[in-house]
């Protein structure tokens, strides 16, 4: 078997909040929470347009982000929370 290698980044944990936006996307489309869609008129949902738009600017958002080296989302909450003296 071949050798276990270590996580160069963990991914998962330090872009969470991200993923979390990505993942609820995803899971609306799944749960045919489309507006327009087998017969949903609840203009909460959003258009299969607008899920497509969002995923797209979401995951291109995220890859600048680790191909950059930028903070994550949770990285720079806590990074402005920092600033002041709570």
């Amino acid at each position: 078997m071949g050798e276990k290698k270590e996580k160069v980044i963990d991914i998962r944990g330090r872009f969470d909040q991200e993923l979390s936006e990505i993942n609820y996307l995803l899971n609306g489309l799944k749960e045919g929470r489309v507006y327009g869609v087998n017969g949903n008129i609840s203009q909460m949902d959003g258009s299969l347009q607008h899920y497509e738009s969002e995923l797209r600017k979401k995951i291109s958002s995220l890859i600048t982000k680790i191909e950059y080296g930028k903070e994550s989302s949770t990285e720079k909450m806590m990074n402005e929370l920092l600033k002041y003296d709570i």
